[in-house]
C-alpha cells in the first residue's frame, strides 16, 4: 500500500500510514480482506478518502470493482456448490448441514460431499461444532457482502454499515 502511495506520489498517505491510526486502519481492512493483497489494493481508497467525503460512493465502487472476480469463482462451481455458496451468504449466522440442505432442496449426502469439497477449496469453514451438529459459514465476508448486494441493492445501507462496524 505504502508503495502504491508513494506512486502515486501521496506523501501525506505514506505519513498517515506511519501513524498509529494509519496502522490501524491497515490492520483492520487487512483483516477483512484475510490478507489478499489484491482485495486490500481495492480498498486502497478507503484509506484515501477522508470522512468528509462520500464513504458510500467508494464502499460501492470497490465492491462493483470486486463482483465479477467473486463471480468467476462461483461459476467454476458445481451447480450445488453454487446453491450452497448462495445460500451461506444470504445467512447472517452459521447454519447446519441439515438445515443447508433444506433450503437447497439437496439430500444429506450430497449436501456432505459438497460442504466437503467447498471445504478443501477454502470457501466453506466449520466454525461450532455441537455434538454431531456441524454449522458451515462463508469464509469470505466480503463473497458475502457482494452476493447480499446483488439480492438486495436497495439495502445497500445496512451493508456499508455492516463494513464499516467489521473495519472499525
Amino acid at each position: 500500500v505504502k508503495k502504491v502511495a508513494l506512486s502515486e506520489n501521496n506523501d501525506e498517505l505514506v505519513q498517515f500510514l506511519e501513524t498509529h491510526d494509519g496502522k490501524g486502519h491497515l490492520v483492520a481492512i487487512h483483516q477483512f480482506t484475510k490478507g489478499n493483497h489484491r482485495l486490500l489494493l481495492v480498498f486502497f481508497d478507503f484509506l484515501k478518502a477522508e470522512f468528509r467525503s462520500n464513504l458510500s460512493d467508494v464502499f460501492l465502487k470497490s465492491i462493483d470493482e470486486l463482483k465479477p472476480y467473486y463471480e468467476s469463482f462461483i461459476r467454476n462451481l458445481a451447480p450445488q456448490q453454487q446453491k450452497i455458496v448462495q445460500y451461506l451468504c444470504l445467512q447472517r449466522n452459521p447454519q447446519k448441514g441439515t438445515d443447508i440442505g433444506r433450503n437447497c432442496f439437496l439430500d444429506k449426502n450430497t449436501v456432505s460431499k459438497q460442504l466437503s469439497e467447498l471445504q478443501l477449496l477454502g470457501y466453506v469453514s466449520t466454525v461450532n461444532e455441537k455434538g454431531r451438529d456441524k454449522y458451515y459459514e462463508i469464509n469470505e465476508p466480503l463473497l458475502r457482502m457482494c452476493i447480499e448486494i446483488n439480492e438486495d441493492r436497495i439495502g445497500i445501507i445496512k451493508f456499508f454499515l455492516n463494513f464499516l462496524g467489521m473495519v472499525y
